[in-house]
């Protein structure tokens, strides 16, 4: 089996962790090694799970290693995923947890994270890096870019379009056929019903651009 770690040892890393031990006891393709984090000392214990260091430790991996990212902000765990891209023993697995709801014709790239109770609907696309937090829906159709991250209950329409690196708060809800502009951030249970350009924070009911990222 491939080891395992999540990078990030905070609140969400550690959810993360235990998610996917989660998906595998049913699957079983990995052993969870433990997390990687900059900001934690390595050798400390989190959850009854070791820290193996950084990113710097994570460069220099000489065997096989699945890493899954524990981090919701979009920009560092963008960066960190392309600082390790072309690393040739790091893969990004995709973590679907065992009471997600999955439809058929949807696609997952990879390194996406389902947590529990998701619903990922018809056609739907979900980009390399996306996470996607506990209740969220996903309409028909809707596509979701890399580096994303939704968090709780959230719900998306049908055909929303989420550009690279949008960040949607706790409860936030987007009706059909919407597009969230690239960096954006969508604010805790606001309410969209129009477009949202690029690199702003939108929130209210309904949600209305209100400054720049």
């Amino acid at each position: 089996m491939l080891p395992l770690a999540v990078y990030g040892a905070g609140g969400l890393g550690r959810e993360i962790l235990y998610y996917t031990h989660q998906y595998n006891e049913i699957h079983g393709k990995f052993v969870i090694e433990g997390f990687y984090d900059d900001g934690i000392e390595a050798g400390s214990i989190v959850d009854g799970y070791p820290v193996l260091g950084g990113l710097e430790t994570l460069k220099r991996k000489t065997a096989p290693t699945a890493l899954v990212m524990g981090i919701a902000d979009t920009k560092i765990k963008g960066r960190l995923m392309e600082s390790l891209s072309d690393h040739p023993n790091i893969s990004f697995p995709t973590i679907v947890h065992p009471t997600a709801f999955l439809a058929h014709t949807a696609k997952l790239q990879e390194g996406v994270v389902l947590a529990p109770f998701t619903f990922v609907s018809l056609n739907a696309v979900v980009g390399r890096g996306v996470f996607v937090n506990v209740g969220t829906q996903l309409g028909h159709d809707a596509i979701i870019r890399d580096y994303c991250s939704l968090m709780p209950s959230v719900n998306l329409s049908g055909g929303v379009v989420l550009e690279e690196g949008c960040y949607v708060g706790v409860g936030a809800k987007i009706l059909q056929n919407i597009t969230i502009g690239a960096w954006s951030v969508v604010g805790a249970n606001s309410l969209v019903l129009r477009n949202v350009p690029s690199g702003v924070t939108a929130f209210g009911n309904p949600a209305i651009p209100r400054k720049m990222v």
